[in-house]
């Protein structure tokens, strides 16, 4: 469906630019503007959170796979350090708070 609207060059200029600041077309920020939920957040910005948990959950797997290594180094007798106890706890933290995150995002949706 097409929709015309009429704007003043001040208006026109100001969308404009507001999109680019946005990385979105002018159609796209008046969409998302007038459809956002009540929380404020747009279509582009869920993105923008999944692809940063998408990006974190890529970074975590390498930590697995040092946490791997690590775990073969105790079962072999090396001695575990108190840091790697704290370590590991701050790890357990920010994975709840990813899977938090996450929660919150896939209750809201992330509509194209």
């Amino acid at each position: 469906m097409r929709r015309v609207l009429k704007l003043t060059e001040f208006e026109d200029n100001a969308l404009y630019f507001k999109a680019q600041e946005q990385n979105v077309s002018v159609q796209r920020l008046l969409v998302e503007s007038a459809l956002t939920f009540e929380s404020g957040d747009t279509a582009t910005n869920r993105k923008a959170a999944v692809q940063s948990i998408l990006r974190a959950e890529r970074q975590l797997a390498a930590i697995g796979n040092n946490l791997n290594q690590i775990a073969r180094g105790v079962n072999a007798g090396a001695p575990v350090s108190a840091e790697l106890h704290h370590s590991l706890e701050f790890l357990r933290g920010v994975l709840m708070r990813l899977d938090d995150a996450a929660s919150s995002i896939a209750k809201v949706g992330v509509s194209s």
